[in-house]
């Protein structure tokens, strides 16, 4: 007789949210701690994978653009990041609108190109916030605390698979894509809507909307 083959069970809605519970308090303060750990002045939690996807909001030709987006956002993160006061906005909605706002209108003045507020100027303003509450020495820990609470999440695929299987959808009911990326969030509606179903999802798992982010990337919700 052949060897038999182990039988395969997707997890259930209910089964995944016990596992990020469990995720979280397992692995929780190791993540937290991470962020004693040393990172260049030059890092703003933005990869080269994802500025990749914003060279075509730059005039010129491939390899030969005028304006690099790593150059970009590093000068705004310098020059009106600030403005946008992070360390002291009580309500983290509206830090994120003026920052957002911000990046877009400091990209257009910078290239004569318009770089979409939803996704791409949100996604960037989403994975400088998860570095600073990791990384930044400046930042008092109170306030990390706050942000782990209240931060928006990026918005990936990793992210998106999770919440299409956690049976969420986009407004009126119109399904995220199977194969849905940050491109697919082309509008704010969609953005905030999938930003505060995460944080329904992470009340009711009773973890920080922080942990969603962290048990996508993982993906431990797939492991059997």
């Amino acid at each position: 007789m052949g060897k038999k083959t182990a039988r395969v069970t997707t997890p259930t809605p209910d089964e995944t949210l016990k596992r990020l519970r469990w995720f979280w308090v397992n692995y929780g303060a190791i993540i937290v701690k991470y962020g004693s750990v040393p990172v260049s002045t030059n890092d703003f939690g933005v990869g080269g994978s994802t500025f990749r996807a914003y060279g075509r909001f730059v005039p010129g030709k491939k390899g030969k653009k005028k304006h690099k987006p790593t150059r970009i956002v590093k000068d705004w993160l310098d020059k009106e990041l600030p403005k946008c006061k992070l360390a002291t906005t009580k309500v983290f909605a509206k830090f994120h609108r003026r920052a957002r706002e911000s990046l877009s209108r400091y990209w257009k003045l910078s290239t004569k190109s318009k770089l979409p507020t939803f996704p791409y100027a949100s996604k960037v303003v989403d994975l400088h916030v998860k570095h600073v509450i990791w990384h930044d020495r400046r930042l008092p820990e109170w306030r990390k605390r706050q942000l782990r609470r209240s931060a928006f999440q990026p918005l990936d695929r990793y992210s998106l698979e999770l919440l299409r299987h956690l049976k969420v959808s986009l407004p009126k009911g119109k399904p995220i894509p199977s194969q849905a990326t940050m491109g697919a969030i082309r509008n704010g509606p969609n953005y905030i809507h999938l930003q505060m179903q995460i944080r329904k999802i992470c009340s009711k798992a009773k973890v920080p909307p922080f942990a969603f982010d962290q048990f996508a990337w993982k993906q431990i919700w797939k492991v059997q």
